[in-house]
């Protein structure tokens, strides 16, 4: 199963942007300005933001590597999560960067809605 074209696909059926995001099989395959991301990543460990040299990722198997646009505004104001199994809110997290640069989270127990926050 591909996540990447399914949030794809949501996203343009709720007409809600979305950044530009692709599967790649290494470190050397991630474009010049993008961040490169772990699926299953374990609280931000393996997310990588641009540098101009490709880090070096660890491999873990059965977890592909995905390049993503890069959103400056992520790292200023951080970003809500919401994981939906069956059509049901589990759980929203917000994550953000320290002072230090490294990244932290919270569980969320109110959220907006995207029509809130339109």
């Amino acid at each position: 199963m591909d996540r990447t074209r399914d949030l794809e696909r949501i996203a343009k059926e709720m007409g809600t942007p979305r950044l530009k995001t692709m599967l790649i099989d290494s470190p050397s395959q991630c474009p010049l300005g993008y961040v490169m991301k772990r699926e299953f990543s374990d609280c931000c460990s393996h997310v990588f933001l641009p540098s101009i040299d490709p880090p070096l990722a660890p491999i873990v198997d059965g977890c592909r590597w995905l390049a993503q646009e890069y959103a400056p505004l992520l790292q200023q104001w951080g970003e809500f999560r919401t994981f939906i199994v069956g059509g049901k809110i589990m759980e929203t997290v917000f994550t953000k960067r320290r002072e230090s640069g490294d990244w932290t989270w919270c569980l969320m127990h109110e959220w907006y809605s995207l029509e809130e926050l339109r």
